[in-house]
């Protein structure tokens, strides 16, 4: 499945049997126009972290916009805004200030000392750079002009000049958008296929949420990822790098769930006395423990999601649900309990199962909001497989 997700391809509108419509007379397959989706905030500050390791400043950007529950979505279908061009641009430049205005780091970052605006140094770490960010080779005129913006930025400190050089690559839109024109493919020439750097990019940004890695790019470097084998290898490699995928893995499903509302459940005390913000904090983790264990690190049926009867809850949860939980002493302690048949399966009500936090989000003090909430967590479950 997750191969297919990444494999696909680039058709155009006269390609193929759907492009001739068909033998009942059906109109011609005409795809949707083309678009280069951008960076979404989660992808755009983990690629920050792999480009230039920990601490990155906590910088400002426009807020992603989730049609359809999805951030990938949205910034699919959503323009930025001028304000969210002038964010990119003063977040590259506070990103990079604080790693070049450190000495050691910036030494580690380039594996060599520039000592002259626009040198061997500052060219080779560009190019090196560019290669990852861009998550294509540059061309030789495009790290040309890189080089002389190190060279003309640099007033006296080579530093500088690299600084700004590598701002420049962050702003640029072969960084902050997915670029994926295709090529010809050789095997049916009326249509388009990804690249294999292409590729790469859709693998990580995907299964990773950020830029692909050396060994990716190696392979895309090689051609390898035209082919469903070289897609599927690389894919292979990828899941099994569990701490990137439970981190990918705990977004898409924030976001499936709109688990972050339940961050901040303020509810009337009176007319719920037991949903309190810490209760919302604990339920969203549990949902999260919950598919992380069936999903990643038992790797089984994901049907098992909508039926286990065990979890991991922490004393505020215990409390709720009437189970014993020894070893769930405060808040911070999570421990695996079995849920009892004819007891309370999740916090909303005796028939839940791990999207009734969905409906305990949307509690407030109308008396007929509790069921609509339910209908939306039923809703929900019906679409899922």
């Amino acid at each position: 499945m997750l191969v297919g997700a990444c494999q696909g391809g680039a058709v155009d509108g006269t390609a193929g049997p759907m492009g001739a419509g068909d033998s009942n007379g059906a109109p011609a397959f005409a795809p949707a126009e083309s678009v280069l989706p951008r960076l979404t905030d989660d992808q755009y500050r983990n690629a920050m972290v792999d480009l230039f390791g920990d601490p990155i400043p906590n910088v400002s950007l426009e807020a992603d916009t989730q049609p359809h529950l999805f951030s990938t979505i949205g910034a699919s279908l959503t323009t930025i805004s001028e304000n969210g061009v002038g964010s990119w641009e003063q977040a590259a430049l506070d990103i990079t200030a604080a790693v070049f205005g450190d000495g050691p780091r910036r030494t580690a970052l380039l594996g060599c000392e520039p000592v002259g605006a626009g040198d061997t140094c500052t060219r080779d770490f560009l190019e090196r750079f560019g290669f990852r960010a861009w998550r294509r080779p540059l061309e030789q005129e495009e790290l040309t002009r890189y080089v002389d913006v190190a060279r003309r930025t640099a007033n006296g400190d080579p530093w500088a000049g690299v600084r700004y050089a590598t701002a420049g690559m962050l702003t640029s839109p072969f960084f902050l958008y997915r670029v994926e024109l295709g090529e010809i493919d050789p095997e049916r020439t009326t249509r388009r296929r990804y690249t294999s750097y292409e590729m790469a990019s859709r693998l990580a940004l995907f299964l990773w949420g950020t830029i692909p890695d050396e060994l990716l790019l190696r392979a895309a470097a090689n051609d390898d990822l035209v082919t469903e084998a070289g897609v599927r290898e690389q894919a292979e490699r990828m899941i099994a790098d569990k701490a990137r995928l439970r981190a990918a893995f705990k977004h898409f499903f924030a976001e499936y769930l709109s688990l972050n509302k339940l961050d901040a459940l303020d509810r009337d005390a009176t007319l719920f006395p037991t949903a309190t913000p810490a209760l919302g904090v604990a339920m969203r983790t549990e949902v999260e423990r919950l598919f992380e264990r069936v999903l990643i690190d038992e790797d089984t049926d994901f049907h098992e999601v909508f039926t286990a009867r065990h979890t991991t809850v922490n004393s505020e949860l215990a409390a709720l649900y009437g189970v014993d939980a020894p070893g769930a002493t405060d808040a911070s302690t999570w421990v695996d309990v079995e849920l009892p048949v004819d007891g309370p399966r999740r916090a909303h009500d005796h028939g839940g199962d791990p999207f009734d936090c969905v409906a305990c989000r949307s509690l407030i003090a109308d008396p007929a909001r509790p069921v609509r909430a339910r209908a939306l967590a039923l809703r929900i479950r019906s679409a899922s497989p």
